[in-house]
């Protein structure tokens, strides 16, 4: 079996995804091609390299037939409309020079952009960077100087709102490099190259951090030419190498490197409108450098030093930082250029993105997170009481600045502040506590222009100046924003994906699918690929593509879903169900159940060595647990015995200490045995990885069963009708296997899993279980059998 370019000996595990994903994308242009591919590959199999090694192998083996069928289809399209240079009656070999110098043609501006890249570098226009002196910034924000850079304007006129703003001209200056000369006549050294690849690869995930270690794997893996097979007519330097170009995309708080806007400190907001302030009075050097002189087009931007090397957003900003040139907006133009786009996901399924994704492989990363993190970008809550606080604030405003605000502005504001005023209005009429509304007076609303206005404008951060000025509110977080949501809900009728409904003085919005985010990208794109450690249950992702009949089709027709197993020997592996306990709401607080348990426990870890993670279903619970084997210590010995046995630690949903790095210090430094008590996704339960003696044990107190009583749970359920308790088990089971994902990182560790309740053996509860755990499963009911196979699961993986 083929290793993909792998730089070190796959494991089988690693094989068979990277076989999986390379058939799949060979597949796309089939009659029975698949749209979509989910794939479960558990944390701690080197799933980075198993995605990179078969998508670049991929991308590598196809790139040149790609670009010559497309050269083929222009030229055949140019033919009929004149006359054909080639006839089928031409002796083979003016047939084949033929075709080679349409070939030929075709890689010319690959081959002169690899040049330039080539040549850039020998000149050395912009120093080559060094790791280590570019790893120097956080990715949450850099090391600025606040000493002498923060600028601060005591003038209310910078709050006069305007919408004559930089960003139509940019729009326009765009447009304008779209439509120059195909020869670059018109543009300058530095310009935007005459390229678009014909296939490229979107790799997505959740933080700048997980795109940043794609970009060091990437960095390991040694790749052909595309055109390495290829026959010149000339010396080609494609012939002998063809860089990575991969382009990272992130937001202003990654990428600006103007020293008067303090990413550290301030809000993304905040950002935006200083980097606005600051482009629109020219004061920008790095936004000023980007245009060339003779075109006034954004040009200037260094792109052959993006591609001498594979980069991440922290490369990006210090090219930015050493060429003077803003990385933000001198990318934009540059996105066809690259093979490979990197960004956080929220970016990719935003309802703005404008990213052209025709011809492109989606690759969703950490996709176990996806679903939870679309539906919480379309959720809207707004009060009564920031409404009135919006209404007053409009008010005061436009009393202050109505002499020098223009017309166009005023009518604009007048219908923000129109439709604030209806809204409260709707809010004393209609309000019921609980109670579903269907905004019938707002459903004919068209309030794009609004919304650019106000977005535009940067009107929402100027108003909340002002009113932080005016002391009617005290948080930095514009109000506005929330109005923005919920006019843009209204206007792009999402209302029938999701409802509407009153409580606690706030109207809210429950999206029921948050698939209209996802049905566009899959939709435009070639191929989606989703895979992360933690994706069972798979029908957890149905929410995302039930929106309409297209994309249902796909996930139910289009699909494959393939659940890898791990590389370590499934003897490493001991899972064991606990029958004898149920954590119902009823049972578990019951003073016999709470005692039964914390014996149960002390048995299980006098076998068992080292670190031991118990998670539990609430932080409520966790403190009850706790304090009552605390309470009743002098009685029972319960805490005193776990103590003992192993140091206990506590996750605390407020405390501000690192209680996973004292649980970390005790074990790997002191070499005391210990036992970290944490909650079901909470702030260990993801994330942090137990590897080795951390997570010797793993015991799963119960399943963490949301409040199904509450009235979003009501709706959720009126609308699911049957299918209601497979979501809620869907929500149950992603939270334990992300919770166990944790405990096995490399091929030489063990772990022994206990999952502490009867419910675990239903049919359905077992079978989302990741396939990995899943399998290791041990059927036995006597406890007395439970502790001996333990015992001997430890002296087999000591020996």
């Amino acid at each position: 079996m083929e290793s993909f370019n792998h730089p070190y000996k796959p494991y089988e595990t690693q094989l068979k995804l990277m076989n999986s994903i390379y058939t799949d994308l060979l597949s796309a242009n089939n009659e029975h091609s698949t749209k979509l591919a989910l794939y479960e590959s558990p944390t701690g199999t080197g799933k980075t390299l198993s995605i990179i090694c078969p998508v670049m192998t991929y991308l590598r083996d196809v790139k040149l037939s790609k670009i010559t069928q497309s050269k083929d289809a222009t030229d055949v399209h140019h033919d009929n409309d004149s006359f054909s240079f080639s006839d089928a009656d031409d002796p083979d070999w003016i047939t084949s020079s033929y075709e080679q110098n349409i070939s030929n043609q075709a890689l010319k501006p690959f081959e002169e952009f690899e040049e330039s890249i080539d040549k850039f570098v020998l000149n050395g226009d912009v120093r080559s960077l060094d790791e280590q002196q570019v790893k120097r910034r956080r990715l949450g924000g850099e090391n600025k100087s606040t000493t002498s850079t923060k600028v601060v304007k005591d003038d209310d006129d910078e709050l006069i709102i305007t919408t004559d703003t930089i960003e139509d001209e940019i729009a326009s200056l765009l447009k304008r490099i779209k439509s120059s000369n195909h020869d670059g006549r018109n543009l300058s050294k530095e310009s935007i190259p005459n390229l678009r690849q014909p296939i490229r690869i979107i790799f997505t995930s959740r933080t700048h951090s997980q795109l940043q270690q794609f970009s060091q794997q990437l960095k390991k893996v040694k790749l052909h030419s595309s055109f390495k097979n290829f026959k010149f007519s000339h010396k080609s330097i494609l012939s002998e190498r063809e860089r990575v170009k991969l382009l990272p995309v992130g937001s202003k708080r990654q990428l600006c490197c103007n020293d008067r806007i303090n990413t550290n400190t301030l809000t993304v907001e905040q950002i935006n409108d200083k980097c606005q302030d600051l482009r629109k009075d020219n004061n920008c050097l790095y936004f000023k450098n980007l245009k060339d002189s003779s075109t006034n087009s954004i040009t200037n931007f260094p792109t052959p030093e993006l591609y001498k090397t594979i980069i991440d957003i922290e490369d990006l900003h210090e090219i930015g930082k050493q060429s003077k040139k803003c990385p933000y907006y001198g990318t934009k133009p540059l996105l066809e250029t690259a093979e490979i786009i990197t960004m956080p996901y929220q970016l990719l399924f935003m309802n703005d993105n404008t990213i052209d994704l025709a011809n492109s492989i989606v690759i969703v990363d950490e996709a176990h997170n996806l679903v939870n993190t679309l539906i919480d970008m379309n959720r809207v809550d707004i009060s009564l009481k920031e409404l009135i606080s919006i209404q007053k604030g409009i008010k005061i405003y436009m009393e202050k600045f109505e002499k020098k605000l223009a017309q166009r502005n005023m009518h604009q504001l007048n219908k923000v502040k129109n439709v604030v005023t209806d809204l409260i209005h709707y809010f004393e009429e209609e309000y019921v506590d609980k109670k579903t509304t269907n905004l019938l007076p707002f459903l004919r609303l068209n309030a794009n222009e609004m919304i650019k206005f106000m977005e535009t404008s940067y009107f929402p951060q100027k108003l909340q100046s002002y009113m932080i000025k005016n002391e009617l509110v005290t948080s930095k977080t514009p109000l506005l924003f929330k109005l923005i949501k919920f006019l843009s809900i209204l206007t792009n009728n999402k209302t029938t994906d999701g409802v509407w409904y009153f409580e606690n003085n706030a109207l809210k919005y429950l999206p029921y699918s948050p698939g209209i985010n996802v049905s566009s990208v899959i939709e435009s794109c070639s191929k989606m690929v989703l895979i992360g450690g933690t994706m069972q249950p798979f029908d957890q992702f149905d929410i995302l593509f039930h929106n309409n009949q297209k994309t249902r089709d796909i996930f139910e027709n289009q699909s494959i879903k393939i659940e890898l197993g791990h590389v370590i020997p499934k003897n490493n592996i001991l899972c064991q169900i606990l029958p004898d306990f149920k954590f119902t709401q009823s049972l578990r607080s019951n003073q016999n159940f709470m005692t039964t348990v914390g014996k149960r426990i002390i048995k299980i870890m006098e076998k068992s060595p080292k670190g031991c993670i118990i998670f539990v279903q609430s932080y409520e619970y966790l403190n009850q647990l706790m304090m009552f084997w605390e309470r009743t210590d002098k009685i029972n010995g319960i805490y005193s015995q776990l103590n003992s046995l192993k140091r206990i630690f506590k996750e605390n949903d407020s405390t501000k200490k690192n209680v996973f790095e004292e649980y970390c210090a005790m074990i790997q430094v002191k070499k005391q045995d210990s036992v970290l008590f944490a909650v079901f996704g909470g702030k260990l339960s993801e994330g942090i990885n137990f590897d080795d003696d951390l997570a010797r044990t793993i015991i799963c107190l119960g399943l963490p069963y949301p409040n199904i009583f509450t009235y979003e749970m009501e709706l959720m359920k009126k609308k699911l009708g049957t299918k209601f308790n497979d979501y809620i088990d869907n929500i149950v089971m992603r939270q334990v296997n992300q919770a166990i994902g944790r405990s096995i990182r490399h091929i030489n560790d063990y772990a022994h899993i206990v999952l502490f309740d009867s419910r675990y053996n239903n049919s359905n509860i077992k079978s989302k279980v990741s396939k990995w755990v899943r399998d290791s499963i041990i059927e036995d009911q006597n406890f007395g059998n439970m502790l001996k196979n333990i015992e001997n699961f430890y002296i087999d993986k000591e020996n």
